[in-house]
């Protein structure tokens, strides 16, 4: 005596098994397969950064921090050629955050070069920039370069 199961209308065949057959819901195929990866917990870095490191220099093995180590790395870095001036701006910055040096004062605004035109005395540019501003000025000697006679003709059209 043969018991069949009810397949109702579901079509059995090659990858569709039988209803009775199938994984039950929240369970895998290889329920005892490979354990999953456990995540790390939190890492403490000041930990780290506190634990020395035997690190070989000159032939020599010394202990040091790793934190120095780093900076070691950084200066032999920048007084690489190749790739030299990043390592040296990385070094800039870390000895302004920890006040090795004082940081850099942000630019002011509205600098720029200052172009004396060869027939001006630099102490009479100097008073009519300081009573007018910037040139163009008023009158007949405006205190732009043009006035030394490169480019005359432009500033007459």
């Amino acid at each position: 005596m043969t018991h069949k199961k009810d397949t109702g209308n579901y079509e059995v065949g090659y990858g569709k098994p039988p209803k009775h057959r199938r994984f039950k819901r929240g369970q895998s195929g290889n329920p005892k397969a490979r354990p999953k990866e456990t995540k790390a917990g939190p890492t403490n870095v000041a930990e780290i950064l506190g634990e020395p490191l035997t690190v070989r220099t000159a032939g020599t093995t010394q202990r040091m921090l790793p934190f120095e180590v780093g900076v070691r790395q950084i200066v032999t870095r920048a007084l690489n050629k190749k790739n030299g001036l990043k390592a040296i701006l990385e070094f800039v910055r870390l000895c302004e955050t920890y006040g090795i040096i004082p940081p850099v004062p942000p630019a002011q605004k509205g600098g720029g070069v200052l172009v004396v035109p060869k027939t001006w005395d630099w102490d009479e540019w100097l008073r009519m920039f300081n009573e007018h501003g910037p040139p163009p000025w008023p009158g007949e000697r405006s205190g732009l370069p043009a006035e030394s006679g490169v480019g005359t003709a432009q500033a007459e059209r």
